[in-house]
């Protein structure tokens, strides 16, 4: 059985708690147990154009048949145009018009 990122760091902190080794510091607390993310950071050029619900930009990568189209959205997004013949959440175009 695989165990899950949570479980490990569960298990960390409980063998350093036995050994005496757990930070008193809460930075360092944070350094050593909190799970760092492994997601590669996408280059501004290649990353979707659309909003998310939370008026964030969305973090993918444009899909290839969208940018054939001059679309520059991920697969989602064109999905979800294709279906509504709109962007439910606006894009950043839209946005910088706005402001």
């Amino acid at each position: 059985m695989t165990k899950t990122k949570l479980e490990s760091v569960i298990e960390k902190i409980w063998l350093d708690l036995n050994s005496g080794e757990v930070p008193r510091d809460l930075e360092d607390f944070k350094q050593k147990y909190l799970v760092k993310s492994n997601r590669k950071k996408i280059p501004e050029e290649i990353q979707c154009q659309c909003l998310t619900s939370n008026n964030k930009r969305c973090i993918k990568k444009i899909y290839k048949e969208a940018l054939e189209n001059e679309h520059y959205v991920c697969f989602q997004h064109w999905k979800l145009y294709n279906k509504h013949k709109k962007y439910l959440y606006g894009t950043l175009y839209e946005k910088s018009i706005e402001n």
